[in-house]
């Protein structure tokens, strides 16, 4: 594989290439990937969908959709304690 930049070899060794390329663009394949993502499938339904539904999208392209996941899991445990130290307390 070779990298070309206005018609000058860039690199031409496959072990370095990827390096190159992020030197080039600026960022990791994960970051581009999620970048080229929203154009080549979700754009069209990004554009359609309510606030939250674009909130959604985003999330899963970028990956934070964990984020909101473990917050809700953590909440959700939170209560359930609550719950419990209420019970024993007598007070439910």
């Amino acid at each position: 594989m070779w990298l070309y930049k206005d018609g000058v070899l860039l690199e031409d060794k496959s072990k370095n290439l990827v390096d190159r390329v992020k030197e080039i663009i600026g960022l990791e394949f994960k970051q581009f990937r999620q970048v080229m993502l929203l154009p080549q499938g979700e754009f069209n339904t990004f554009l359609k969908v309510n606030s939250s539904g674009k909130s959604e999208i985003l999330a899963r392209i970028t990956g934070t959709d964990i984020y909101e996941r473990i917050s809700n899991r953590v909440f959700n445990r939170n209560k359930e304690l609550e719950l419990k130290l209420k019970y024993r307390r007598g007070d439910g």
